[in-house]
């Protein structure tokens, strides 16, 4: 193999990683887009049933909501068994 065509192998690789980056970065992008959007709706709703809250004895003064991201758990599930 020649300077040339490591040359060659390291750069097509390079290409290839940043291609995949940069697709996982636009693909995280539209899902926090689409994310957005849902809490914006479900905030709506929430907000439309304030007045039904309110006599309930509940404050809506303040609303907040949280959001997380949840761990696949069948990607970290171990395939050991233990046996008593």
């Amino acid at each position: 193999m020649t300077t040339t065509d490591l040359k060659e192998t390291v750069s097509d690789v390079l290409n290839f990683a940043s291609d995949k980056l940069t697709a996982s970065l636009s693909f995280l992008k539209d899902a926090k887009e689409a994310g957005a959007d849902k809490i914006n709706g479900f905030v709506n709703d929430v907000l439309g049933m304030a007045p039904l809250i309110e006599v309930t004895g509940f404050n809506m003064k303040d609303v907040s909501v949280d959001v997380g991201m949840k761990r696949s758990t069948s990607y970290w599930k171990t395939t050991k068994t233990k046996k008593c």
